[in-house]
This record gives structure tokens, C-alpha cells and sequence, in this order.
């Protein structure tokens, strides 16, 4: 056994000696197998060759197996379900699975989708885990190194290794506190470019992977606004614009998200493209069932949001 070489060692031979094994019997092995007795026979006498032990003798109208077969069955059986587990076609059973899932995202994210996903996934597959990790200019890196699953992405795919799947289009609001001046008029429903111009801005950075389509917006005719403050946080940004003359432009999700109270909201008084909203992975994990099924989750709960959406769009009509 000292010589003993792996890389010259028929694993087909395992197989043969797991049948004889459990049906002592080199005529039913063949049977089980689909292949003739002596095929069996030499396979099984390759076998006792390299392992120096007959493994099996003749008993009593069967085949009886030696100490060294005794010793090997269970080892034999445990290699063969590994190779056929490598092997075998790919299972993900999400009631059972105890997978960690990462997602790229931002506040944007867990403000929106977050609620809804967590909630499906603590329901789907109870026992797995779900992450979220904040994105910056780092993202491809790490969706390529696979300690991101999946990336909640604002702005167009970025290449021919990634993969996208389009969640939905929005347009954005202009957010102003009840008490601004823009405000006074309670039957005012429109704001001027001027009056969006006059007044100084809060914006809000989700993500620095995606340029300000607001900005660029302003850029195309030739404007630009005043920033007095940034963040790439939304949770403060509301108690600011309750109590300050400040300006906001956001994603009209955030704006539901938001509510109205001490809010006032206007539509963006120039052209802006909407907002195209997306997943991207790797294409190298385009056919990993688990993150299929994640993805499936991700388009549930986008259906799911957007159907909310509807229901209260309805009721406040």
C-alpha cells in the first residue's frame, strides 16, 4: 500500500466492491450494476490486487466479506456519496439551507425592499441569514470576489461579467418642511425652477457609485442648486427639513416611505430621467440555485411593494 497511487486509482472499482458488498454476489452486482459477471469479477480482482486481501470469499450461497472489506464499507459508501453529492445535479432546499446572504445596497434599500425581503426570508428559509452591506466605489470588487451574493444598483449595468434584472422606475418629489415659505399657499400644487433655485439644498448621497441624476438634470439646462448639506444618510435629513427653509429631492418610494406629516411635496419643476432601479450578480453565479431562489425573493418583494403602493395610492384618491 506504501505505493499506492491515487491519481492511477479507478474509482469505478469502489463502486463494484459497494454492490458486491451489499448483495454478496458478483451475479447480482452485475445485475445491479447493468454490467456482465466477469466485468464484475475483474474489477473486483483489480481490486484485491491493489488492496492485497480477496476481500470477499465463497460462504454458504454467498460471498462472505473479510476483516479488511468489513473495514472498508463504511469508508466506501462514504466516498461514493461525496463524489455523487460533487457530482450529482445541484439542490438548494431553502426550508433547510443555513446559507449566509449578503446584499450591496444603501439606505435607499432598507428604507424600500429591506422590510418586505427580510420579512420573506425569515419566512422561506427560516434558518438562513440575510446581510446588508452598505455599497461604495469598491462594489465590483467585491461582487467579484464573492463576499457580495447580490447589488441593489441605481445606474446602468456596469459590464459585460455582470448581470442585471430591472426592479422598477420611479420618478422623485421635491420635499419641503410645512413652515417653508414654499408652503404658505396650502392650494399651491407646483413649484417654479426659480422657486427650486432660490433655496438652499439638502442632498442626500445614497450610494457614490451612481452620479446625482438631479444634478446632471440641472447640468443638461444649464443650472445647478446650492448644497448646504450632505449626507449619505436619510434617518436625520427629515427632522432638518421639518424645521429649516432647506430643500430635498428624493425617489417618490422615499416620499411614501416618508408620509406627510410637517411635509409638503411637489413635483420636480424640470425633466429629470427616471430612476431605474436593478439587482446585478456575477455572472459566474448565474446558475447557483440558492441565489436564483434569492433573486426570485428580491422580484416577490418588488411585486409586493409596488402592489402596496397601488392600494394606497387608491385609498387616498
Amino acid at each position: 500500500m506504501s505505493d499506492f497511487d491515487l491519481n492511477k486509482f479507478d474509482i469505478n472499482l469502489l463502486v463494484v466492491f459497494d454492490a458486491v458488498w451489499d448483495v454478496r454476489s458478483v451475479t447480482k452486482a452485475g445485475v445491479r450494476l447493468h454490467l456482465t459477471q466477469p466485468a464484475v469479477s475483474h474489477a473486483l480482482g483489480r481490486l484485491r490486487v491493489l488492496l492485497g486481501d480477496p476481500l470477499f470469499i465463497r460462504g454458504q450461497g454467498e460471498l462472505m466479506p473479510t476483516a479488511r472489506a468489513v473495514e472498508l464499507a463504511a469508508a466506501v459508501k462514504d466516498v461514493l456519496r461525496a463524489v455523487e453529492k460533487a457530482v450529482g445535479p445541484p439542490r438548494f432546499d431553502p426550508q433547510k439551507t443555513t446559507r449566509t446572504f449578503t446584499l450591496g445596497g444603501s439606505e435607499f434599500t432598507s428604507i424600500t425592499l429591506l422590510p418586505l425581503l427580510g420579512l420573506a426570508l425569515h419566512r422561506d428559509a427560516p434558518h438562513a441569514a440575510l446581510r446588508l452591506r452598505m455599497i461604495d466605489s469598491a462594489v465590483l470588487d467585491l461582487l467579484t470576489e464573492d463576499q457580495l451574493d447580490l447589488v441593489f444598483w441605481a445606474t446602468e449595468p456596469p459590464g459585460d461579467l455582470i448581470l442585471s434584472a430591472e426592479l422598477f422606475r420611479e420618478s422623485h418629489l421635491v420635499l419641503v418642511g410645512a413652515q417653508h415659505p414654499l408652503a404658505a399657499d396650502k392650494d399651491r400644487r407646483t413649484i417654479s425652477l426659480e422657486d427650486y433655485l432660490a433655496f438652499p439644498h439638502l442632498r442626500v448621497n445614497f450610494t457614490t457609485t451612481a452620479p446625482s441624476l438631479i444634478d446632471n438634470a440641472l447640468a443638461s439646462i444649464a443650472e445647478r442648486r446650492s448644497i448646504a448639506f450632505e449626507t449619505p444618510y436619510i434617518a436625520a435629513t427629515l427632522s432638518i427639513i421639518r424645521s429649516s427653509t432647506l430643500i430635498m429631492t428624493v425617489p417618490s418610494r422615499l416620499a411614501n416611505a416618508f408620509g406627510d406629516e410637517g411635509l409638503v411635496f411637489f413635483p420636480v419643476p424640470f425633466p429629470v430621467p427616471e430612476l431605474v432601479y436593478r439587482i446585478i450578480w456575477h455572472q459566474k453565479n448565474d446558475k447557483d440555485l440558492g441565489l436564483i431562489w434569492l433573486r426570485q425573493k428580491v422580484l416577490e418583494a418588488t411585486r409586493s411593494l409596488t402592489q402596496r403602493e397601488q392600494v394606497t395610492s387608491s385609498a387616498s384618491l
